[in-house]
């Protein structure tokens, strides 16, 4: 507001110092020294003046830094970055902006009167994208830096990541014992059928029909979606519930072959299914709470974990009651165990 004043009476002075007599120019040195005393009024405008930092609290939503999801890393990330935000501090920069030269509109002048304003994450950090200078959960991950981490530290955190795997080892023992399944199948109808139904009926053996694995599979696709958005804790249940199926599912198949005497390898593979899925639950409840997974053991801490879920999820839960778990006992797991080394 004053600075244009002031450059406009120096600039007038310095002409009134000005003598022209054709080519001949002479100063009157009066003038030019009343010209630089007025100058001396002009405020200088240095870089650092083109910044202020802000109380970054008083711009904060009160939910931007609350977690929307049950991750204990996001809380975690969100603690981190409210401590950068008071290191780093949130400042006001401004710059003058570039108009048309209003004598000349094919080129562009910096305009004294407007002038460009945003926000960063320190003096000379990130842009904070943001609309009315309010910071909000979408602008402060909307900042490069911060938002970056959040995917690093949150999206492949260590609780996602170690979900992820668990997910990978329940599809993966699934898709093992129904591969198991359609080769035992397949050798069933390649057999004469009277062969197999003497097999059958002298073991006491039941053949797992072709949907033995589903409860698994739905459950397994219910644990994936609940993991939309991030949230863990209800994902977490479902796995636990889809590793406890297959691994029902990978005991019948078993007990099937250990009843017909259809081959020590088949019976193996199966076997090494109930491991790996009896050490997902264990992981996904917690080292210790199953460590040899029997019957009593899982239903015991399958109870525990989806007590918290059942409570949000009332609705889904009478699903997740109406599927049959197979129950085997101790002695007989441990019996395929010894048999077949499969170490349960």
């Amino acid at each position: 507001m004053v600075d244009p004043a002031i450059k406009q009476e120096v600039d007038a002075l310095y002409q009134r110092a000005l003598t022209r007599s054709g080519n001949l120019v002479v100063k009157d040195p009066a003038m030019i020294r009343r010209s630089e005393r007025v100058m001396q009024t002009y405020i200088w405008v240095k870089e650092s003046d083109k910044r202020v930092r802000l109380d970054y609290k008083a711009l904060l939503t009160s939910d931007a830094l609350t977690p929307r999801t049950d991750n204990p890393d996001e809380a975690e990330y969100l603690a981190r970055v409210r401590r950068t935000l008071e290191s780093r501090g949130v400042w006001l920069r401004f710059e003058k902006k570039y108009i048309r030269d209003p004598e000349d509109m094919s080129r562009r002048v910096l305009s004294p009167r407007y002038f460009d304003a945003w926000l960063t994450l320190g003096p000379d950090g990130d842009g904070i994208p943001t609309k009315t200078g309010r910071l909000d959960r979408e602008a402060l991950l909307g900042t490069t830096v911060l938002g970056a981490g959040y995917y690093t530290e949150v999206h492949q955190g260590l609780t996602q990541s170690a979900l992820e795997k668990e997910f990978r080892k329940v599809t993966n023992a699934i898709e093992s014992v129904e591969e198991q399944h359609r080769a035992l199948a397949k050798i069933r109808r390649d057999a004469r059928i009277g062969v197999v139904a003497i097999s059958d009926t002298f073991g006491g053996a039941k053949f797992p029909d072709a949907s033995f694995t589903a409860p698994a599979r739905r459950l397994l696709t219910k644990a994936l979606e609940f993991n939309i958005g991030g949230f863990v804790y209800g994902s977490r249940a479902l796995l636990i519930a889809a590793a406890i199926c297959a691994r029902s599912a990978a005991v019948q198949l078993s007990v099937y072959i250990d009843d017909t005497s259809s081959g020590v390898e088949r019976a193996v593979i199966t076997l090494k299914v109930v491991v790996v899925v009896t050490a997902v639950v264990e992981i996904a409840l917690g080292y210790g709470l199953v460590r040899r997974a029997g019957s009593a053991a899982v239903t015991q801490a399958r109870k525990q974990v989806f007590s918290k879920f059942a409570a949000q999820n009332p609705a889904f839960m009478a699903e997740v009651d109406s599927i049959t778990w197979v129950p085997v006992g101790e002695g007989r797991l441990a019996n395929l165990s010894y048999k077949y080394g499969a170490g349960l």
